[in-house]
């Protein structure tokens, strides 16, 4: 696109610039090091002349020396004239090498001015050395003449080489001169190169930063607002024709977007608040047949899914419970009546003892003249082990309806540990729904009040649960010692029916004989007396049935006060209202 090859097209120029400048520093730079290594190698060589002229020069004296030798081995045999002749030699053909150089300084041409103005003499030096040094090695002395001839060329070539060695160390001069001013101007060089591309990098820098890093700067600067929950900022560089252009326009569009998911994301969350809200309400309200039929988007869905389950959950268990307190309330108001019934049995045959007890001294009166009156007390007899037979019946009855009364109780124990697990859901879904209200941050916080609202109900109805688990544990005991005591009331029944035959037998013995009258009188009055005793144990226990019943009665109203705070649904909550008038009733 047009807008993205204009920025390319800005920095391939400045690559192109930097490059060129890069380019240019180093070409310049690697001529700036030619030219020095050309004057450093023209200083090495000017250097070397210098050197081999020097040793040369002292050659040329020790070419003297050795002629010098010969002649002296003439006057004493001291001196070997033979070794100082091949000396000679060997010092005339160094001198031959060391001079050869400056024979060869085509680029110093005042050396080689001198050499050439030296090169005769230098020549005719040699030769008259090299003849000495033949002469010498066969024997013979070179005469005086030929001694005069290379002295003067000794003086003459010494001469001429003080020219050559002013010329070479012109020419050293000159070299390092030279040498001097290639540095100097390769400094110069490198210098501006480097003026030159720091003024590119320059350029380059201050394009990048007007038009490339402050844009970038100040959009960087809207999008770290726009995270920060301000979406009302405004944004630079939008007619740009360039990439930032289209960043700053593209930061636009999320923009508006953004502004736009935030106003959908506010009436989500006023519709589930509003949802939720109604719910939790009707639920305070105690009205556990309300559903939330409207879907929820999102994770919210499935709390609303949770909420109505827990709802039906919670209904279905008050319902049962329901339906428990009213079992629960017949089988106490059959208990109430047994009770009755016991306790007026035990008034009659607390008449009856006492009729016994008349008889059995009318009888002991009488016991030596009225075998009547012993027959008569035999039929009182029987008609007490009748009504004794008939408390055990009614012994048995409150037995059968005590194990009734206790089966009730455990049931409603095992219904309220089902209300305990369903207000421990109810919990988990109150603290599911604050996690999630937390999660979606200012625009759950009303959500998270209602989440609060649940958790307050549901430790509400654990604490009416755990009241009515103590009720009922209450009133489990009192009646496991009622059913104690009536188990209690049928032994004793047993064994006033065993003591009754015992009388029977007695009387038998006291109508077969009067001798044994006496005694059996005093054991029958004895057995009355026992039998005194039972019936008031009798009494004591028919009063504690009916106060147990009263207790299981009260705890009943109080359960069914607690469950018409509920509206289950399908007319439960009238039933509930009918049972408690019933039992207040």
């Amino acid at each position: 696109m047009v807008s993205g090859q204009s920025i390319k097209r800005k920095v391939t120029i400045g690559c192109l610039i930097l490059g060129a400048g890069a380019l240019a520093s180093t070409a310049l730079s690697m001529g700036g090091m030619w030219r020095q290594e050309l004057a450093v190698a023209e200083l090495n060589a000017a250097t070397g002349l210098l050197r081999d002229h020097m040793e040369a020069d002292m050659g040329h004296d020790a070419i003297r020396g050795e002629v010098v030798s010969i002649v002296a081995a003439r006057q004493t045999a001291a001196i070997d004239g033979a070794e100082a002749a091949r000396e000679l030699k060997a010092r005339l053909g160094e001198f031959e090498n060391r001079m050869a150089p400056t024979a060869r300084a085509t680029d110093a041409p005042q050396v080689l001015a001198a050499r050439k103005a030296a090169d005769p003499a230098f020549r005719d030096y040699v030769a008259i050395g090299r003849s000495i040094a033949a002469a010498a090695e066969q024997g013979a002395v070179p005469d005086d003449a030929e001694l005069q001839r290379f002295q003067q060329r000794f003086s003459q070539l010494e001469g001429e080489m003080a020219k050559i060695s002013d010329a070479v160390e012109a020419h050293a001069a000159q070299t390092v001169s030279a040498a001097d001013a290639v540095a100097q101007q390769a400094r110069l060089i490198s210098l501006a190169s480097l003026l030159l591309l720091l003024l590119a990098l320059a350029w380059v820098a201050r394009y990048a930063r007007r038009d490339l890093v402050t844009a970038i700067i100040a959009i960087s600067e809207r999008v770290q607002a726009m995270a920060a929950g301000r979406l009302d900022v405004t944004m630079a560089g939008e007619d740009r024709p360039d990439e930032i252009g289209d960043l700053a326009r593209a930061v636009v569009e999320l923009r508006d977007n953004l502004s736009e998911a935030r106003a959908d994301t506010a009436r989500q969350a006023e519709a589930i608040v509003a949802s939720i809200g109604t719910g939790l309400s009707e639920l305070a309200a105690g009205n556990l047949a309300y559903r939330i039929d409207v879907p929820l988007s999102g994770p919210f869905e499935k709390l609303r899914r949770d909420f109505n389950g827990a709802l039906g959950e919670l209904g279905s268990a008050l319902a049962k419970m329901q339906a428990s307190t009213e079992r629960l309330h017949g089988v106490a108001r059959d208990i109430g009546g047994a009770a009755g019934d016991l306790s007026n049995r035990n008034a009659n045959q607390a008449a009856s003892l006492e009729e016994t007890a008349a008889a059995i001294a009318s009888l002991s009166r009488r016991v030596q003249g009225s075998t009547e009156a012993v027959s008569t007390a035999r039929t009182a007899v029987d008609q007490v082990g009748q009504e004794i037979n008939r408390g055990g019946e009614v012994i048995q009855h409150a037995e059968a309806a005590m194990d009734r009364i206790e089966s009730a109780a455990q049931e409603i124990g095992s219904i309220v540990s089902v209300i305990d697990g369903i207000t421990f859901q109810t919990n988990l879904l109150a603290l599911n729904a604050g996690v999630e209200a937390a999660r979606a941050g200012d625009a759950g916080k009303g959500f998270a009040v209602v989440a609060n609202e649940v958790r307050a109900l549901a430790q509400r109805s654990a604490d009416a649960a755990r009241e009515i688990r103590d009720l009922i544990t209450n009133a489990s005991g009192e009646i496991g010692n009622g059913v104690t005591l009536v188990r209690d009331a049928g032994s004793s029944l047993r064994a006033i029916t065993g003591q009754m035959d015992e009388i029977n037998r007695v009387m038998e013995v006291v109508e077969a004989g009067a001798s044994e009258q006496d005694l059996s009188l005093r054991s029958i009055d004895a057995t009355s007396k026992q039998i005194e005793q039972i019936t008031q144990s009798n009494s004591a226990v028919a009063e504690q049935v009916s106060d147990a019943s009263h207790m299981v009665i009260a705890s009943i109203e109080e359960v069914v006060q607690q469950l018409s705070r509920f509206e289950i649904g399908h007319g439960s909550h009238a039933a509930a209202v009918g049972a408690t008038r019933a039992l207040a009733a």
